[in-house]
């Protein structure tokens, strides 16, 4: 999510020295991290900011992508039902401590979909809203398997489902395979 200057994250954003948004957003719960500093905590964590001090979060990890919560630990829908509804790109942690990139092209209420997923059997702990409407993009490449996915629907802004291009966006999370 970003702000109305097209490149600021509207929460806490950080990736090593560069600092997109040193403001931490007192309405945004979810807290993604990676690249931990110390080997002995996890390399990647979702937190939930009313249960973990932000201060505590981000001298511990070089990564940190403060967004909208959707799914409190350990497996809260917090979205209320509403009308509105939109396709979605959220990030998401299992059980065991794995990410997960979830897309739905699809739209639905954030209540709705938070409900969907919790009803999989992939025992999601928590998830934060990335993106949504026609700005919600996954993009995924591995050896010769290739995904590209892109939203459209957002109510009252596109209502229609016709997009089939990525809209820009400032900012992308990435990640490599870790050698072995």
């Amino acid at each position: 999510m970003f702000q109305t200057d097209f490149q600021t994250n509207v929460g806490f954003m950080k990736n090593f020295e560069y600092i997109n948004n040193a403001k931490i957003n007192s309405k945004y719960f979810s807290v993604a991290d990676f690249n931990s500093i110390d080997e002995s905590i996890n390399p990647f964590e979702i937190f939930d900011i009313d249960e973990k001090e932000m201060h505590e979060i981000i001298e511990n990890y070089n990564t940190v992508i403060q967004n909208l919560r959707l799914i409190k630990k350990p497996g809260q829908n917090r979205w209320s039902q509403q009308n509105k509804k939109w396709s979605e790109a959220a990030l998401g942690q299992e059980n065991s401590g794995n990410i997960l990139f979830m897309f739905s092209r699809s739209p639905f209420s954030m209540h709705d979909f938070n409900r969907i997923l919790l009803k999989l059997p992939i025992d999601l702990v928590c998830a934060q809203h990335l993106e949504g409407g026609p700005e919600a993009s996954l993009y995924f490449s591995y050896n010769k398997s290739e995904l590209e996915l892109v939203g459209s629907y957002e109510t009252n802004f596109n209502d229609n489902n016709n997009n089939n291009k990525y809209w820009p966006i400032p900012n992308v999370i990435g990640f490599l395979r870790k050698k072995d």
